[in-house]
């Protein structure tokens, strides 16, 4: 079979051995003979692994790889929702329901109690912070490095595992492609609680508190929960300013509109009537959800190129969580000279979203906590909370008074130089610009068409800003050689160095006079904070492996970090390590050409 261009072109070719038989006659009887025979090849794929690729077969580390046709089309916000179920020791779990949230990856689970688990992600070469922001239509494959054998060459900070992406490169045996990808839909929640109606809870509650109540008196009386107003199952809601609408209904009057009626499980001769509303569809419902997608890709035997553009919106399942990411992505390779290319990658991401309040139990848990006999608004009063708990309020309550975005954009650009100089031996050097800005922006105001906020009137406004800027310079040289058609040897020496500055800056200011103007100069008291961070790490790392006709495989790397992190003594760091694999289906039961009988 033939194969397509690689790091190493040796990674294509494998081999499976069968039986075949054949019966000839004799004399006395028939003899069947077995014989061992090569009958077939098979194409072994290439793997990403740190700083080069191998083959599938003389792999002697924990290495899962998926291809990204299995990612593309996929209807979902971001990469990680996409690999859920797909890698077998990797968990993806999301820490919400919100559009767009970065998943968490967990790679044979965690390894700290108090520390991060998450692993470090490499697209293209270059160390990102997370995987949003990659488009699913342009990933040409993932790794997944598990164990320590595989992610050494990475260092410490690859203690929890290596996600490796390859991001789709154009063809240079074709012309021009253009792909245009649509997709258009709605998404629902799944399943919502099986909440009581309002018809059941005062079947079930009035009976409960005329049992419980019985004997007690002053307020703790049963008549005072049974009679009261503000009490969900009470029948003295006789005002609109009241929580809750349950309430006698008068002798000859008619059921307003909106509202049920059941005769009161303490006297059959009285009618209740009531509102029935489940609360849950303000907090979830329907969404649209649309995206689109533009490719190009092509190339002639000295360049080749592709290009792409995505925009996704989400509606969002969830109140107040509309999210949208604009994406683009590009790279080219040229030949320069027979033995020296040179290549280029950029990723540019715009996501933007609403941020939902800061405490979800606050604001969801309890929203949901409304009796279906609430009122919850009313237009003469305006939102009333639920049993006397400011933050337990509708989902249109936080929609009103709650104004949070929030916006990342993320820019990364490499220029790779690749020297084939002899057979075998290659040099890369590889620069890479990482950029990252985060704005945050969070205002609640303290009234809405005459109605206050419940839950706080000082109208805060709240400015966060952080910027993180990353450079990388990689050099490596790259040996893999075959001897005597049997004895295949590789190594691998490089050196990186990375400089990484992180700004941040919040403001909060509180005490406005308006609403009319939500700025933070509109405020009377003031906090603010900062950070400016700098950190540099220098390594030296390498690998060496051998293999003997692909059966017995040896291999270890190792890597040398120097981080500005520690203090001076403690600034560096050694951390080898070493593999073996025998491929016991290269081992013939018996020797080629002889027979079983």
């Amino acid at each position: 079979m033939r194969c397509v261009s690689t790091a190493r072109r040796r990674c294509c070719n494998s081999s499976i051995w069968a039986i075949r038989t054949s019966r000839r006659p004799s004399a006395n009887a028939r003899r069947s003979t077995w014989r061992w025979r090569r009958i077939s090849k098979w194409w072994t794929r290439c793997v990403v692994i740190g700083y080069g690729t191998q083959s599938r077969k003389t792999l002697t580390t924990s290495i899962s790889k998926i291809d990204g046709d299995k990612l593309y089309g996929a209807p979902v916000s971001t990469v990680g929702d996409a690999l859920k179920g797909k890698v077998a020791g990797l968990r993806v779990a999301t820490n919400s329901s919100l559009s767009g949230e970065a998943p968490r990856f967990l790679i044979r689970g965690g390894s700290s109690i108090n520390m991060g688990n998450d692993p470090i992600y490499i697209v293209d070469g270059a160390l990102r912070d997370d995987l949003s922001g990659v488009n699913p239509n342009d990933i040409e494959s993932m790794e997944v490095l598990k164990d320590a054998a595989s992610a050494a060459i990475y260092g410490a900070r690859a203690s929890n595992g290596v996600i490796i992406v390859t991001t789709k490169k154009g063809s240079p045996s074709q012309g021009p492609q253009v792909v245009f990808d649509v997709q258009v839909g709605f998404s629902a929640p799944t399943k919502k609680w099986d909440l009581l109606s309002s018809r059941e809870q005062i079947a079930l509650v009035r009976p409960a508190i005329a049992n419980i109540y019985a004997k007690s008196t002053g307020t703790l009386a049963a008549s005072s929960w049974l009679d009261g107003a503000n009490v969900a199952v009470g029948t003295g809601n006789t005002s609109n300013r009241n929580q809750f609408t349950t309430r006698y209904l008068e002798y000859g009057g008619t059921v307003p509109d909106g509202y049920e009626w059941m005769f009161d499980p303490l006297d059959n001769s009285k009618v209740i009537i009531f509102t029935d509303t489940d609360f849950q569809d303000q907090w979830m419902s329907e969404a649209f959800w649309q995206k689109e997608y533009i490719g190009v890709n092509g190339g002639s035997d000295r360049m080749s190129y592709a290009a792409s553009i995505s925009y996704l919106d989400d509606g969002g399942v969830f109140a107040m969580s509309d999210y949208d990411v604009f994406t683009t992505h590009g790279n080219a390779s040229f030949k320069i000279t027979k033995s020296l290319e040179a290549s280029t990658t950029f990723d540019i991401s715009r996501q933007r979203s609403s941020k939902f309040v800061d405490n979800y139990f606050n604001a969801f848990g309890r929203g949901i906590m409304f009796a279906p006999t609430a009122r919850g608004f009313d237009e003469e009063v305006g939102w009333m909370s639920s049993g006397g708990n400011a933050n337990a309020q509708l989902a249109s309550f936080y929609e009103a008074f709650y104004d949070r975005e929030a916006a990342t954009d993320r820019i990364s650009s490499t220029f790779n130089l690749k020297w084939r100089i002899i057979d075998g031996l290659t040099a890369t050097a590889q620069y890479n610009y990482y950029g990252n800005n985060y704005r945050g922006s969070y205002y609640a105001r303290g009234e809405v068409d005459g109605y206050p906020n419940l839950i706080s009137q000082t109208r805060s406004t709240t400015e966060t800003r952080t910027q993180t800027v990353r450079d990388t310079f990689t050099a490596h040289l790259a040996f893999n050689r075959t001897f005597a058609d049997k004895h295949t040897v590789g190594a691998t020496l490089g050196y990186e160095l990375m400089s990484q500055r992180y700004w941040y800056l919040t403001s909060n200011s509180t005490g406005s006079a308006s609403d009319d103007v939500p700025i933070l100069d509109s405020g009377i008291n003031f906090k603010a904070s900062n950070k400016d961070e700098k950190q540099a790490l220098m390594s030296l790392f390498g690998r060496v492996s051998y293999d003997f006709a692909q059966k017995y495989i040896v291999s270890a790397t190792f890597r040398y970090d120097g981080s500005s992190k520690f203090a001076k003594g403690n600034q560096w760091g050694f951390f080898p390590a070493a593999s073996a694999a025998w491929v016991i289906s290269e081992e013939s039961p018996s020797s080629r050409g002889s027979d079983a009988r």
